[in-house]
Protein backbone atom coordinates (compact mmCIF):
# COMPACT_ATOMS: atom_id res chain seq x y z
CA UNK A 1 0.00 0.00 0.00
CA UNK A 2 1.27 3.44 -0.93
CA UNK A 3 2.09 5.89 1.85
CA UNK A 4 1.27 8.79 -0.47
CA UNK A 5 -1.90 10.80 0.26
CA UNK A 6 -4.59 10.89 -2.40
CA UNK A 7 -7.79 12.83 -2.93
CA UNK A 8 -10.61 12.65 -5.47
CA UNK A 9 -13.96 14.32 -5.98
CA UNK A 10 -16.67 11.66 -6.33
CA UNK A 11 -20.40 12.46 -6.50
CA UNK A 12 -19.79 16.03 -5.34
CA UNK A 13 -17.84 14.80 -2.29
CA UNK A 14 -14.16 15.07 -1.51
CA UNK A 15 -12.72 11.66 -0.64
CA UNK A 16 -9.32 11.91 1.03
CA UNK A 17 -6.96 9.05 1.86
CA UNK A 18 -4.14 9.88 4.29
CA UNK A 19 -2.09 6.70 4.93
CA UNK A 20 0.92 8.74 6.12
CA UNK A 21 -0.97 10.32 9.06
CA UNK A 22 -0.22 9.30 12.65
CA UNK A 23 -3.58 7.51 12.57
CA UNK A 24 -4.19 6.70 8.87
CA UNK A 25 -7.61 7.84 7.75
CA UNK A 26 -9.97 7.89 4.78
CA UNK A 27 -12.07 11.03 5.09
CA UNK A 28 -15.13 12.19 3.13
CA UNK A 29 -16.69 15.64 2.94
CA UNK A 30 -19.74 16.76 0.94
CA UNK A 31 -18.68 19.82 -1.01
CA UNK A 32 -22.16 21.35 -0.95
CA UNK A 33 -22.07 21.53 2.85
CA UNK A 34 -18.58 23.04 2.92
CA UNK A 35 -18.87 25.84 0.37
CA UNK A 36 -17.12 28.52 2.41
CA UNK A 37 -14.95 26.23 4.54
CA UNK A 38 -11.17 26.31 4.68
CA UNK A 39 -8.62 23.57 5.21
CA UNK A 40 -5.44 24.55 7.02
CA UNK A 41 -2.42 23.11 8.81
CA UNK A 42 -1.80 23.95 12.46
CA UNK A 43 1.17 23.03 14.64
CA UNK A 44 0.31 21.97 18.18
CA UNK A 45 2.36 22.12 21.40
CA UNK A 46 3.68 18.59 20.87
CA UNK A 47 5.22 19.51 17.49
CA UNK A 48 2.63 17.58 15.48
CA UNK A 49 0.94 19.11 12.46
CA UNK A 50 -2.83 18.84 12.15
CA UNK A 51 -4.89 19.17 8.99
CA UNK A 52 -8.04 21.04 10.07
CA UNK A 53 -11.35 21.90 8.40
CA UNK A 54 -12.64 25.34 9.47
CA UNK A 55 -16.32 26.09 8.82
CA UNK A 56 -17.89 29.54 8.35
CA UNK A 57 -19.53 29.15 11.78
CA UNK A 58 -16.06 29.04 13.33
CA UNK A 59 -16.02 25.31 14.06
CA UNK A 60 -12.74 23.43 13.62
CA UNK A 61 -12.76 19.73 12.74
CA UNK A 62 -9.58 17.69 12.82
CA UNK A 63 -9.03 15.68 9.65
CA UNK A 64 -5.66 14.06 10.44
CA UNK A 65 -2.51 14.57 12.52
CA UNK A 66 1.03 14.22 11.12
CA UNK A 67 4.51 13.97 12.66
CA UNK A 68 6.03 15.92 9.79
CA UNK A 69 4.94 19.23 8.27
CA UNK A 70 5.88 17.98 4.80
CA UNK A 71 3.41 15.07 5.17
CA UNK A 72 0.65 17.51 6.16
CA UNK A 73 1.52 19.70 3.16
CA UNK A 74 1.30 16.65 0.87
CA UNK A 75 -2.21 15.99 2.17
CA UNK A 76 -3.19 19.62 1.63
CA UNK A 77 -1.69 19.50 -1.87
CA UNK A 78 -3.68 16.35 -2.69
CA UNK A 79 -6.90 18.12 -1.65
CA UNK A 80 -6.08 21.17 -3.75
CA UNK A 81 -5.21 19.06 -6.81
CA UNK A 82 -8.40 16.99 -6.56
CA UNK A 83 -10.61 20.06 -6.30
CA UNK A 84 -8.85 21.78 -9.21
CA UNK A 85 -9.09 18.63 -11.35
CA UNK A 86 -12.80 18.25 -10.56
CA UNK A 87 -13.44 21.86 -11.56
CA UNK A 88 -11.57 21.42 -14.87
CA UNK A 89 -13.32 18.10 -15.62
CA UNK A 90 -16.70 19.70 -15.01
CA UNK A 91 -15.84 22.44 -17.51
CA UNK A 92 -14.72 19.91 -20.16
CA UNK A 93 -17.81 17.74 -19.86
CA UNK A 94 -19.98 20.72 -20.71
CA UNK A 95 -22.20 20.13 -17.71
CA UNK A 96 -23.25 23.39 -16.12
CA UNK A 97 -22.56 23.94 -12.46
CA UNK A 98 -25.46 22.91 -10.26
CA UNK A 99 -26.50 26.41 -9.31
CA UNK A 100 -30.22 25.78 -9.20
CA UNK A 101 -33.05 23.59 -10.29
CA UNK A 102 -34.57 23.42 -13.76
CA UNK A 103 -37.78 25.07 -12.53
CA UNK A 104 -35.84 28.00 -11.11
CA UNK A 105 -34.02 28.51 -14.42
CA UNK A 106 -37.28 28.20 -16.38
CA UNK A 107 -38.95 30.81 -14.14
CA UNK A 108 -36.05 33.19 -14.75
CA UNK A 109 -36.36 32.74 -18.53
CA UNK A 110 -40.13 33.30 -18.48
CA UNK A 111 -39.80 36.38 -16.27
CA UNK A 112 -37.13 37.77 -18.60
CA UNK A 113 -39.33 37.26 -21.67
CA UNK A 114 -42.29 38.94 -19.98
CA UNK A 115 -40.07 41.83 -18.94
CA UNK A 116 -38.88 42.31 -22.52
CA UNK A 117 -42.48 42.18 -23.81
CA UNK A 118 -43.65 44.83 -21.34
CA UNK A 119 -40.64 47.01 -22.12
CA UNK A 120 -41.40 46.71 -25.85
CA UNK A 121 -45.05 47.71 -25.35
CA UNK A 122 -44.05 50.70 -23.24
CA UNK A 123 -41.46 51.76 -25.82
CA UNK A 124 -44.03 51.60 -28.64
CA UNK A 125 -46.52 53.71 -26.63
CA UNK A 126 -43.87 56.31 -25.81
CA UNK A 127 -42.81 56.54 -29.45
CA UNK A 128 -46.44 56.91 -30.58
CA UNK A 129 -47.04 59.58 -27.94
CA UNK A 130 -44.06 61.65 -29.11
CA UNK A 131 -44.93 61.23 -32.79
CA UNK A 132 -48.39 62.69 -32.15
CA UNK A 133 -50.36 59.67 -33.31
CA UNK A 134 -52.92 58.04 -31.10
CA UNK A 135 -53.17 54.43 -30.18
CA UNK A 136 -56.37 52.99 -31.63
CA UNK A 137 -58.78 51.86 -28.94
CA UNK A 138 -61.25 49.03 -29.13
CA UNK A 139 -63.96 50.99 -27.32
CA UNK A 140 -66.31 53.33 -29.14
CA UNK A 141 -67.84 56.53 -27.90
CA UNK A 142 -71.56 56.06 -27.68
CA UNK A 143 -72.35 59.73 -27.30
CA UNK A 144 -70.41 60.72 -30.40
CA UNK A 145 -68.95 63.68 -28.51
CA UNK A 146 -65.77 65.15 -29.93
CA UNK A 147 -63.10 65.75 -27.35
CA UNK A 148 -61.27 69.03 -27.77
CA UNK A 149 -58.47 70.58 -25.78
CA UNK A 150 -59.45 73.47 -23.53
CA UNK A 151 -63.17 72.71 -23.68
CA UNK A 152 -64.88 71.54 -20.48
CA UNK A 153 -66.29 68.03 -20.62
CA UNK A 154 -67.76 65.46 -18.28
CA UNK A 155 -65.60 62.74 -16.77
CA UNK A 156 -67.69 60.09 -18.51
CA UNK A 157 -67.06 61.66 -21.93
CA UNK A 158 -63.37 61.98 -21.15
CA UNK A 159 -63.01 58.34 -20.10
CA UNK A 160 -65.08 57.07 -23.02
CA UNK A 161 -62.93 59.03 -25.44
CA UNK A 162 -59.69 57.39 -24.31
Amino acid sequence: MSRKPSANVVDNSLVLSLPNAINPVVWRMELAKAKMSAIEIREDKLGDFTLILKTPKGDSNEIARFNDKSDALKGLGAISSAMSKAEKDEGKSGKPAKSGSFLKKAAIVIASLLGFAFAFIILINVLLMFSGTTVPSTGSTSSGAIIQDGVPQSADDFLKGR
